[in-house]
C-alpha cells in the first residue's frame, strides 16, 4: 500500500513553486540544487524531518572596473547589451572604492572627487542628469581620479612629487598672513617641502607604534609653526588652525611614511 504523505507533499509542492517564482522563473524550471533539511510538524506523536533539493538562482559575479586602465574602462563604456546607467554604476562603484582605499594617502584629493561623485550620483537618482550625462560624468572622475588630476595648477617646485603635493593640499589655503592676505601658493609649496624634511628627519623605525617618538615630531612641527612661520614670517596661525593642521599633518604622514 502506498503510504499517504499528506501534508508533506503540499509543503514540497508549495516550497517548489516559491522558490521558482521568488528566483524569477518559471515553476519546475532547472536551476542549481542545494539541500535544505526541513524539520515540519508534528505526526503520529513525533516530530518529522524530510530532507528534500530547493533551487537556487545561479550567482552573477560582476568584475570590478579598473579605473587605473585607460583600455579597460574604455571597453566598460563600449560594453553591448548594457545599460549606460548600469555602466555608469559599475564605473562609479569602482572609483568610489578607489577613493576609499587611497583617502589617507592625499585627503584634499581625495575628498574633492567622493563628494563630487556623490553629487553626480545624488543628481541621476533625482533625474536631473540623464543616462548618458551621469556615464560621461562618472567615466571624467574616475580618469581624474586614476592619474591624479587636481584640476588646478600646483607650483613647479613639487611638479612631479606626489608627496608634497598631499601635504601642499593640506596647508594650501589656510594660511593667512596677519594682515588677512593668503599665502601664496609658492610659499605654501616650499613650507610643505619643509615640513616634510622635518618628518623624514624624524623617521624611526616602528615610529608609528612608538608615542614617544611621535611626540618629539610633533613638538618639531611646533617649533616650525611658530619659531618659522608666526615670528619669522608673520603668519597668523590661530590655536584652532595650528591644531587641525597638526593633526592632518601627522595623519599623512603615518599614511605616506611607513617606518
Amino acid at each position: 500500500m502506498k503510504r499517504d504523505q499528506g501534508p508533506f507533499s503540499e509543503v514540497l509542492g508549495a516550497l517548489s513553486t516559491a522558490t521558482d517564482l521568488a528566483a524569477g522563473n518559471p515553476p519546475g524550471s532547472a536551476l542549481p540544487t542545494t539541500v535544505l533539511a526541513v524539520r515540519i510538524g508534528r505526526r503520529l506523536g513525533r516530530w518529522q524531518t524530510m530532507t528534500m533539493s530547493v533551487a537556487m538562482p545561479a550567482e552573477t559575479i560582476v568584475e570590478v572596473a579598473n579605473i587605473n586602465d585607460p583600455d579597460a574602462l574604455k571597453a566598460v563604456v563600449e560594453e553591448t547589451g548594457v545599460s549606460e546607467s548600469s555602466k555608469a554604476d559599475r564605473i562609479a562603484g569602482a572609483t568610489r572604492r578607489a577613493i576609499t582605499e587611497k583617502m589617507d594617502e592625499d585627503p584634499t584629493f581625495y575628498k574633492q572627487f567622493s563628494e563630487l561623485l556623490e553629487k553626480t550620483i545624488r543628481a541621476y537618482r533625482e533625474k536631473r542628469l540623464s543616462e548618458r550625462e551621469y556615464l560621461n560624468s562618472v567615466v571624467d572622475f574616475a580618469s581624474k581620479v586614476a592619474r591624479k588630476d587636481r584640476g588646478r595648477d600646483v607650483p613647479e617646485s613639487i611638479w612631479g612629487d606626489e608627496d608634497a603635493q598631499a601635504f601642499f593640499g593640506v596647508l594650501d589655503g589656510q594660511l593667512k598672513t596677519k594682515g588677512e592676505d593668503s599665502v601664496t601658493g609658492v610659499e605654501v609649496a616650499t613650507i610643505a617641502q619643509l615640513i616634510m624634511d622635518i618628518i623624514k628627519s624624524h623617521l624611526i623605525v616602528d615610529i608609528w607604534s612608538n608615542e614617544a617618538a611621535q611626540n618629539n615630531l610633533r613638538n618639531a612641527i611646533d617649533d616650525y609653526f611658530f619659531d618659522v612661520l608666526r615670528d619669522e614670517k608673520d603668519i597668523d596661525l590661530p590655536v584652532e588652525v595650528l591644531d587641525d593642521l597638526e593633526l592632518k599633518i601627522m595623519d599623512l604622514a603615518r599614511a605616506r611614511f611607513a617606518a
